[in-house]
């Protein structure tokens, strides 16, 4: 196994065609070699990129909430959901 860093980039464009770029760089351990490597491979950088959406949705929600104080309540809650295991996020 190795230890490799990968960087997801996500993009945001609003409706008004505003941009906002949030990188997020993870670590993620690969095997090298081994029986079915490529899926194995491909389910570490899987749950990497769960892990990386989840992180780039927070920053995301929190800078929002700081430009539109009016959602913070709202959002706060999303934060919340986010750190629940997506099969919870219905239930609160």
């Amino acid at each position: 196994m190795a230890m490799c860093e990968i960087t997801f980039n996500f993009k945001f464009t609003n409706v008004t065609g505003d941009i906002e770029n949030h990188p997020v760089k993870v670590e993620v351990e690969l095997p090298e070699s081994g029986p079915m490597i490529i899926d194995n491979v491909e389910k570490a950088i899987l749950e990497a990129n769960k892990d990386a959406i989840r992180r780039a949705v927070s920053t995301y929600l929190e800078e929002l909430s700081k430009k539109k104080p009016e959602l913070k309540e709202e959002i706060n809650k999303m934060l919340f959901r986010l750190t629940l295991p997506p099969t919870e996020w219905t239930r609160k």
